[in-house]
C-alpha cells in the first residue's frame, strides 16, 4: 500500500514536466531550448517551428480577388 501512496504525486510531476517543455518550446529563448535538449540552435529552431505548426489552430481559408476600379 505504501507503493500506491508513493506513486500518487507522479501526475503532478508529469504536469510540471509538460508545462516546462511547453514553456521551452514556445516561450523560452531558442538557446535555452537547444541547451536543455542537448541539440544545436538549428535543430532547436526546426523543433520550435514543427511544434508551433502542430499546435496551430485549423488554417483559415483566404480567397483573393482583384480590386475592381
Amino acid at each position: 500500500m505504501a507503493k500506491a501512496q508513493a506513486a500518487a504525486p507522479a501526475p503532478a510531476v508529469e504536469d510540471a514536466s509538460l508545462a516546462e517543455m511547453k514553456r521551452l518550446l514556445f516561450d523560452a529563448p531558442i538557446a535555452e531550448l537547444a541547451e536543455s535538449q542537448g541539440i544545436s540552435i538549428d535543430e532547436a529552431v526546426a523543433l520550435r517551428v514543427e511544434k508551433s505548426i502542430e499546435a496551430a489552430p485549423v488554417p483559415v481559408e483566404v480567397s483573393v480577388r482583384p480590386i475592381e476600379p
